[in-house]
């Protein structure tokens, strides 16, 4: 396509060169007749007053250089001896071929005005059309000479009709558009050539930004979205490495939340599955014990009293990922209650002397009745467990700046600083050796931070192992 597109605007300049330079040939060659035929109507002589020089004037004498037809004698023809050729006549220059002069020939193609020198039209069909009138420019050859001539009608003063011809080489013109050619010809494959091997080292350099980004994008595999690519500069391939880097971030974020939340489940799947296998077996071996070897009625009781048990820690366990299970799908109701109350109904179950409240009245909070009791549940129950008979565990309800505090402290044990992060993780234990009976089954705290943050709530742990532990709960007040 690139070598077409050389080719034509090479022809094109050629010819329109050609063309340009053939007009202005034919002005020249018809400003000469237009001069000419101006002289014989009787003007001033060709070269005076007309801003042409001496060598243009008509009444110069014999010998003035003119070519004479083949056959005349010594130094009148195109030669220097008795035939034709190239050379001089004498007197004169023998640079100016006559036929550049312009020549006025009679109805019987005489040159009346240069009998000393007569010459046959260099055209003679153009002069036959001039004398009927007509005028126009011809092409011939002449002793293998091309030649552009240019005939027009005139009148002499003594009224004689005749014609004005005058012609020119064009030869250079000629040589001219075929070395135009010849210069095309050699230069649109030089050029292709040039063109290729730049394109070729411009293309190489353009694209090798995008060969090593293709290439390390290519090693970068799910597993390894870590992997950044290069950014250099501030073009667009830089943009586009930046963009990618931002798409991998994004990717590599995804895919770690959803390992994270694929192991949760895995994991929360067998903590749930370890938790009710226990109380499920009790319930199978104390009702397989009793069938197979109890008769008297307190045995049959005993074994129903700890059937019963066990089906209250599954009913509990159930109870509590129900409670998760609606916390994660968003379905926990919304609500406001009176916190005081709600608070109390709660410490109702608990009959143990190491417990205080310091309740603040009339406070509401933003949540639930049921979702605030099952807070101070958990929180009140955790707190007993883990502290001493001479210890105590202090319960305090405020309000403070529109918000609702729940505050539950105890004196107990603690928990070490390496636990304290994950104690509100599902079915985590600080103590793993602690038994279930002693330690529950690790849903408490969970529960009490998905309730709080269900409420647009918070929760928060401080703890010093053999100081104590206290849990704090904000949530929002409720227009009373």
């Amino acid at each position: 396509m690139i070598a077409g597109l050389l080719v034509a605007f090479g022809y094109t300049l050629a010819l329109t060169t050609r063309k340009t330079l053939m007009e202005n040939l034919d002005r020249d060659l018809q400003l000469r007749v237009e001069r000419y035929r101006g002289e014989l109507a009787g003007g001033p002589p060709m070269g005076q007053g007309q801003g042409q020089g001496p060598g243009f004037g008509m009444r110069l004498g014999p010998g003035a250089g003119r070519f004479a037809p083949r056959g005349q004698g010594p130094g009148q023809g195109m030669g220097p001896g008795p035939g034709p050729g190239p050379g001089p006549g004498p007197g004169g220059p023998g640079n100016f071929p006559w036929f550049r002069r312009p020549t006025f020939f009679n109805a019987n193609g005489e040159t009346p005005l240069e009998p000393d020198q007569p010459r046959i039209p260099v055209d003679p069909g153009a002069v036959a059309s001039a004398l009927r009138g007509g005028s126009g420019f011809t092409d011939v050859l002449l002793d293998e000479v091309p030649l552009r001539v240019f005939t027009a009608p005139t009148t002499l003063e003594t009224g004689e009709s005749g014609a004005v011809q005058v012609a020119a080489e064009v030869g250079d013109f000629s040589r001219f558009w075929a070395k135009q050619m010849e210069t095309t010809a050699w230069f649109v494959p030089v050029a292709l050539l040039v063109a290729g091997i730049g394109g070729l080292f411009l293309t190489n350099r353009a694209l090798r930004p995008i060969q090593q980004v293709t290439t390390l994008a290519a090693e970068i595999g799910a597993t390894d979205l870590g992997k950044r690519l290069p950014v250099q500069g501030t073009d667009e391939l830089a943009t586009m490495a930046g963009t990618f880097n931002a798409m991998l971030a994004r990717l590599d974020r995804s895919l770690r939340e959803t390992e994270a939340t694929l192991e949760r489940q895995r994991q929360f799947t067998a903590d749930a599955s370890h938790e009710l296998r226990t109380p499920l077996a009790r319930i199978k071996l104390t009702s397989s014990v009793a069938l197979a070897t109890a008769t008297e009625p307190d045995d049959l009781r005993q074994a129903l009293t700890t059937v019963d048990e066990a089906a209250d820690a599954v009913s509990r366990l159930v109870q509590q990922l129900l409670t998760l299970a609606r916390a994660d799908a968003g379905q926990l109701a919304a609500g406001s209650c009176d916190a005081e109350a709600a608070v109390r109904e709660a410490l109702s179950a608990f009959q143990d002397a190491r417990l205080q409240a310091d309740l603040t009245p009339g406070v509401r909070a933003a949540i639930s009745h049921d979702a605030l009791a099952r807070i101070v549940s958990n929180l009140v129950e955790n707190a007993l467990r883990y502290t001493p008979a001479h210890g105590s565990v202090h319960v305090r309800l405020a309000s403070e700046a529109a918000r609702v505090t729940l505050e539950v402290r105890d004196t107990g044990e603690g928990i070490a600083p390496e636990h304290l992060p994950h104690v509100t993780e599902r079915f985590y234990r600080a103590d793993a050796a602690r038994s279930r009976e002693d330690g529950g089954c690790g849903l408490g705290l969970a529960i009490v931070q998905a309730l709080a943050e269900a409420a647009h709530g918070t929760l928060s742990v401080e703890s010093q192992v053999g100081r104590g532990t206290t849990v704090r709960v904000v949530l929002p007040s409720a227009a009373t």
